[in-house]
């Protein structure tokens, strides 16, 4: 209607439009004229016309040929935000420049172009929706955006020409905002969407590639929705989609691991449990196979909260346990653990990344060419507390890494998708922000993350931290290589020692352990036993002679208690190495403590011989007794120096060829001792008148019936035994004549040792009844000399042998006894028997 209106009123323009505009802006007299140059007022003017213009409904804009603003409709002032005063005289493109800050709206341009139209086919022009924003008076320079359907309408003179523009335009800023909202609205679902699936589908790659076994089940019923790779390769011959794990592994259902499954269906609460053994028929013939799983089940939640399946994530260790049972060193932890699949993507990525975020291992997600952190599971982040990760790229996150092997690894992995597992990484890094570099040692694997166009965007990290393990394998490695190197330090110094020791003129040995084993002797200890191996023998064992001598209770007391042993001078019959008959020797001995580390591990033997330097007599005391023997025959005489208490005695040793007992009483000043009756004790000597050498007939006599005496049955006369030291005395037989006593001794010897009789005592003792003082019965003791008995007689170790003597008998009443005392030939033991005067006489005669 507005248009058909100044249509209308074309005709009137000269005779009311052109004075009105001469009238309210002179400047514009020369501009719009008569085209003859007689424009004359013939009329009044009508100056009400233009307000109805501008008051007309619409937004327009009255335009002179030159596109000077003329008027406009209050309409058109309140969309453009502009007022009439302002603009009125202005050319429509000063007042209505373009926004510079929106090069894509090009309104300026169009809007001329549509004028110019008007002006050369003087026909009106709708354009196009306009974008042309419009000055914002309220704050000079800046724009309000707007969205525009103008129209141009040319108002034409009698003679058909262009007099004036109207320019019509419709605000369509509202709808055009809610049509490019609902485009970007549409747009960013779309990048969403997409986003969406590009992140389901990386989690989705990451757990196909994931070195453990994964899978998903749907319902109390655990159906299959989800295998990768590693899990399906155990069945082979056998599709697991869609079909319930109790259908599949029915011989599993006594092994408890479906209950398991229902519990942490049933409660939520997550399962997880190394190395659980289980048989498993994989390939459904019937013939399970026993396999061990770092188990681990989780929940998975739908939208609304609810349980509605279960996360497998195990791992195959069958071969690392049998390992380590084998070798007793596996150590292995559960790797990896979450990954699941869903139908919306959305949902999905959640669900993948809250199985990460659950996995009992280190793993993060690098994302693009600067491996921005995209994703850290809690144990990432707890490896360096109080550092921020997300969102920021490695080497800014963790600048120390600059420079480090890693780093190339990382480029490598990025570069060519080329997959990286290394075990004990060496990574030094500080774990919190400003903390000191250390060595950190992972065992690493990098896996490539591919989009959907198959090109690397970015990479999967799994790391676990295995310093401890590492630094206590090297402590360990150190520690051993440390004792090896001690114990090849010890066996130089005992090489060294033992080259000395080779040509030492003493006697070494060295013994090991508490039982005394031969570690060591040196040719000097072997020269003593030319025919006796010795080395990896038991002392006690290969040496019966030092057992005899009773040195094992010091060879023990020394290894016990560290205390050296020394002994002097101590007789020890040698075999020579030339054959030769064996021969006494003395030697200074020392038993001493062989220590390693400051640990007694055996015993040290050192002697030396001092044959040459022994003095001439064997001194041995036995309780309250001084046993005296002639180490060699004719021995010079010897002084000798007693103490006792704190007096002292002088005297002299002499050699008399036979065995004498003297009995000196030092708590009576060092006399001869005397009996209760005032004889004194007398030993029996050469020139004893009743000794058997005196009668030539009488000793062989003596030996023929010692001989008869021999092969008499053995008659074991009850009460008549001793023991000591496993050495048994006992008479087995007796016989007399009115000369001689004939006796038969039976030794038993339960040793491992030979054992060689010296020589023999035999006393007559006689009791009276009378008591001395009232203190104790009177005993007269008479020496007698034997006969018969063989020189050096031997008993063998573990055997039983026969000792005949003849004795001169002498009448005795039944209240004696007869003692007979036996001494080792080499060692120091003294056997008394005591057989009663009684059973002597009434012996039957032979």
């Amino acid at each position: 209607m507005v248009i058909q209106l100044v249509i209308r009123a074309n005709q009137l323009v000269r005779s009311f439009l052109l004075p009105v505009i001469q009238l309210q802006r002179p400047s514009l007299r020369n501009t719009i004229s008569d085209p003859h140059n007689c424009l004359m007022p013939t009329a009044p003017p009508l100056l009400d016309l233009l307000p109805v213009f501008n008051a007309q409904p619409g937004a327009t804009l009255l335009l002179s040929p030159e596109w000077i603003i003329v008027g406009a409709s209050e309409d058109y002032l309140v969309a453009t935000l502009t007022e009439r005063d302002i603009i009125v005289g202005q050319h429509i493109f000063d007042a209505f420049p373009d926004n510079p800050d929106a090069p894509e709206a090009n309104g300026v341009a169009n809007v001329r172009a549509s004028l110019e139209q008007v002006m050369a086919t003087k026909q009106p022009h709708d354009m196009d929706p306009q974008h042309y924003d419009v000055p914002d008076r309220a704050r000079p320079g800046h724009f309000v955006e707007r969205h525009w359907k103008p129209r141009h309408t040319p108002v034409l003179n009698a003679a058909g020409e262009v007099q004036f523009i109207i320019q019509s335009v419709q605000d369509i800023t509202a709808s055009r905002l809610a049509e490019r909202q609902l485009r970007e609205s549409q747009a960013a679902e779309q990048v969403a969407r997409a986003d969406a699936y590009a992140q389901r589908q990386r989690f989705y790659d990451a757990l196909q590639h994931l070195p453990a076994q994964i899978a998903t089940y749907h319902g109390p019923d655990h159906v299959y929705q989800f295998v990768n790779p590693r899990y399906q390769q155990y069945f082979a011959t056998q599709p697991l989609l869609g079909r319930s794990i109790r259908e599949v592994l029915p011989g599993v259902a006594k092994q408890g691991i479906f209950a398991l499954m229902d519990r942490v269906y049933q409660t939520g609460e997550s399962f997880a449990n190394p190395e659980v053994e289980a048989w498993v028929d994989f390939a459904g013939t019937g013939h399970p196979q026993q396999v061990y799983l770092n188990l681990s089940f989780h929940a998975l939640r739908d939208g609304q909260g609810c349980i509605d399946g279960l996360l497998d994530f195990s791992t195959d260790v069958t071969e690392q346990v049998r390992a380590r049972r084998q070798l007793e060193q596996l150590n292995q932890e559960l790797e990896t653990r979450v990954q699941e699949r869903t139908r919306e993507a959305e949902r999905q990525r959640q669900q993948w990344e809250q199985l990460f975020l659950r996995v009992p291992a280190a793993i993060c997600i690098f994302d693009g060419p600067e491996w921005v952190y995209e994703f850290v599971n809690p144990d990432y982040q707890s490896m360096f507390p109080g550092r921020e990760l997300l969102g920021k790229p490695l080497l800014e996150a963790l600048p120390e890494l600059h420079g480090q092997p890693l780093v190339g690894i990382l480029r490598r992995v990025y570069d060519t998708g080329e997959p990286f597992q290394a075990t004990e990484v060496l990574v030094p890094l500080s774990r919190t922000a400003g903390g000191p570099v250390e060595d950190i040692y992972f065992d690493l694997t990098y896996l490539a993350r591919y989009d959907e166009q198959g090109r690397i965007d970015g990479f999967v990290t799994y790391a676990h931290d295995v310093s401890e393990q590492v630094r206590a394998r090297r402590e360990r490695e150190a520690l051993q290589a440390e004792r090896l190197a001690a114990a090849e330090r010890r066996a130089l110094e005992r090489e060294e020692l033992y080259q000395v020791f080779e040509q030492a003129p003493v006697v070494v040995a060295l013994l090991r352990g508490p039982e005394h084993l031969f570690h060591y002797r040196n040719p000097a200890f072997q020269s003593l036993f030319p025919n006796r191996f010795l080395i990896g023998r038991l002392y006690a064992e290969a040496m019966p002679e030092i057992v005899a001598a009773g040195l094992m209770p010091e060879l023990d007391r020394v290894y016990t208690t560290g205390q050296p042993y020394f002994g002097t001078a101590v007789p020890f019959v040698t075999t020579p190495p030339d054959g030769s008959a064996p021969h006494e020797r003395y030697y200074d001995f020392s038993y001493e403590p062989h220590r390693e580390n400051g640990d007694i591990v055996g015993v040290s033997i050192i002697a030396h011989d001092v044959t040459e330097q022994a003095p001439h007599y064997l001194v041995k005391i036995e309780s309250n007794a001084v046993f005296v023997r002639a180490r060699r025959r004719n021995p010079p005489p010897t002084p000798i120096l007693v103490r006792y208490g704190s007096r002292y005695w002088m005297g002299h040793l002499v050699y008399t060829g036979r065995p004498v007992l003297q009995l000196y009483d030092f708590q009576d000043g060092g006399k001869l001792g005397v009996s209760a009756g005032g004889k004194a004790r007398n030993g029996a000597g050469v020139n004893d008148a009743l000794a058997l050498d005196q009668g030539h007939e009488k000793r062989e006599l003596a030996e023929a019936r010692l001989a008869k005496l021999a092969t008499a049955k053995h008659t074991d006369t009850s009460g008549l035994r001793t023991a000591d030291n496993d050495l048994v005395l006992s008479l087995a037989n007796v016989r007399n004549d009115k000369d001689f006593t004939y006796l038969r001794l039976k030794l038993r010897n339960t040793t491992t040792i030979d054992y060689a009789v010296d020589f023999t005592d035999f006393e007559l003792v006689e009791n009276s009844r009378k008591k001395f003082l009232g203190k104790k019965k009177n005993e007269a003791r008479r020496s007698l000399a034997p006969a018969g008995g063989a020189e050096s007689q031997t008993i063998p170790a573990r055997a039983t042998g026969y000792l005949l003597y003849a004795v001169p008998l002498y009448a005795a009443t039944d209240r004696g006894h007869l003692e007979i005392t036996l001494r080792e030939k080499f060692g120091a033991r003294v056997l008394v028997l005591k057989v009663p005067s009684k059973v002597i006489n009434t012996a039957d005669a032979i």
